[in-house]
C-alpha cells in the first residue's frame, strides 16, 4: 500500500510542533514523530480498518500523548493519503479539516516530513554547551550514505567505528556554535540509538557568561530540501526555541 501525505498535513504537523515545542521536551516530540512513522507502516502493511473511523472514508489514529489526531483517507485500493494532524485542543483547525476531507489535494502536493531537533544547553558548572542532536535512524543513514557514498548502518556494532568516523566530519560541517562573537570548538562525544531514532553528543570549548548566542544548523541538509529542525538554546535556565526550515540554518538569541 503506498502512503502518501498531503501539503497540509505536512504544514499542520510543522504548526503542532511549532506549539508543542516550548511545552514538551525534544524526546517527547521526536516520539510524536514516531508514532507517525508506526502508523504509516501500519497502513503501508494494509492495515487500515484498524484504525477509528471519523468522516465517510475518513479514518484517524489518537498518537503523541493522545493529544493528536492523525487523519487520512483511502484514495484508492493501493493509495492512502495523510489527510491533517489535529491537536485536539485547537478546536479552530476544525474548518480545515472538512475543507480538506471534501477536497482532494493534487499530486503535487504530496510530500514525506523530515523532522530532527538540536539543543544547545549551557552547563554553567563546566562553562561549556552540551549540544544534542536526535534525528530519525534511516533519515541520519540516508544522510551519512548521501555525503561519504557509502552505506552505513545503525544497531550494528560493525559499523560502530565507521559511524563516528563519519559523525565527526559531519557535525563538524553541519553544525557551528559562536558565542559572544566568538566560533567555538565542538567536540564530537559519541551517539546512541533509541528505538527508532538517534541522539547525537557534543560537547563545546570553554566560554564565559554567554550573552549572545549564534547557531548554524543544516543536519540533513544534504539529503532533504524540506528538512525541519527545531533548535534549543538554554543558558542559566532560560530557553529560547526556533524552527529552522530549508535552507535556512542561522540562529542568534540573546540572553
Amino acid at each position: 500500500m503506498q502512503v502518501e501525505f498531503s501539503k497540509i498535513a505536512k504544514q499542520t504537523l510543522k504548526d503542532n510542533i511549532e506549539f508543542l515545542e516550548n511545552a514538551w521536551s525534544n524526546r517527547e516530540i521526536v516520539h510524536l514523530l514516531i508514532d507517525i512513522k508506526k502508523v504509516t507502516e501500519n497502513l503501508e502493511s494494509g492495515h487500515y480498518k484498524q484504525y477509528q473511523k471519523s468522516v465517510r472514508k475518513t479514518r484517524s489514529a489518537l498518537i503523541g500523548k493522545k493529544h493528536i489526531r492523525m487523519f487520512f483517507r483511502k484514495e484508492t485500493e493501493d493509495r492512502i493519503l495523510i489527510l491533517l494532524f489535529f491537536d485536539m485542543r485547537l478546536l479552530l483547525l476544525f474548518s480545515l479539516f472538512f475543507a480538506i476531507c471534501f477536497s482532494k489535494p493534487s499530486s503535487e502536493d504530496i510530500h514525506p516530513y523530515h523532522v530532527g531537533s538540536v539543543e544547545f544547553n549551557y552547563n554553567s558548572k563546566a562553562e561549556t554547551f552540551e549540544i544534542s542532536g536526535k534525528f530519525f535512524l534511516d533519515d541520519l543513514e540516508n544522510a551519512l550514505k548521501e555525503k561519504y557514498g557509502k552505506a552505513v548502518h545503525f544497531n550494528s556494532e560493525q559499523y560502530k567505528a565507521q559511524i563516528n568516523n563519519y559523525l565527526i566530519k559531519y557535525c563538524e560541517e553541519y553544525l557551528k556554535l559562536k558565542v559572544n562573537n566568538k566560533f567555538l570548538k565542538i567536540n564530537y562525544l559519541g551517539y546512541e540509538e533509541d528505538s527508532e531514532s538517534v541522539n547525537i553528543y557534543l560537547e563545546s570549548e570553554k566560554v564565559i557568561q554567554p550573552k549572545k548566542v549564534e547557531t548554524a544548523v543544516s543536519l540533513l541538509y544534504n539529503l532533504f530540501d524540506d528538512q525541519l529542525n527545531i533548535v534549543h538554546i538554554i543558558v542559566n535556565g532560560t530557553r529560547k526555541s526556533q524552527r529552522l526550515n530549508y535552507p535556512d540554518r542561522y540562529l542568534y538569541q540573546n540572553f
